[in-house]
């Protein structure tokens, strides 16, 4: 959350440096202000996914507190969260794809995507199966984690 505070301080400065910036450097002023948007929502996104993780994990261990309804009711709303996260995630994704200048914004724009937007969609899938185990619903719906996690081949079998 300081950090979020920080770059929004920063992004404050690099605003009001708008009126003052020489035409050639325009660019990347908004190259600038851009990314330090893009990180600033990320942290954000991923504060909010991690809540929602923490809410889910709070629920099993008042589990033995809890009516079941109560139960299912935190394991819903950290699953909320944890999807308002994913798509703060997905927001800030876009927004990074707003400027891509050099082969290396192609990479982060990858990793964004393979990594914290895939990454957390697959979480999502996963927790809803518990979730719908504990609802009475089918809880076997297949996740695709090699997508994320692809096979390797059997070092045995390369020797």
């Amino acid at each position: 959350e300081a950090s979020i505070k920080l770059l929004d301080e920063a992004l404050g400065h690099l605003r009001e440096a708008r009126p003052r910036v020489a035409p050639q450097g325009e660019h990347e002023l908004k190259y600038l202000i851009n990314r330090t948007e893009v990180f600033r929502d990320c942290l954000a996104a991923l504060n909010t996914f991690r809540r929602g993780m923490v809410n889910f994990d709070e629920a099993f261990r008042l589990k033995p507190e809890l009516a079941e309804t109560d139960f299912v009711a935190r394991l819903q709303g950290g699953l909320n969260a944890m999807r308002d996260g994913h798509e703060q995630l997905e927001a800030a994704t876009r927004k990074y794809s707003e400027i891509v200048d050099h082969v290396s914004d192609l990479a982060v724009l990858y990793h964004l995507n393979a990594r914290a937007v895939l990454g957390t969609d697959l979480t999502i899938q996963f927790l809803q199966n518990v979730l719908n185990y504990h609802l009475g619903k089918p809880y076997l719906q297949r996740v695709p984690f090699d997508h994320l996690f692809p096979p390797r081949p059997d070092k045995g079998a390369e020797e």
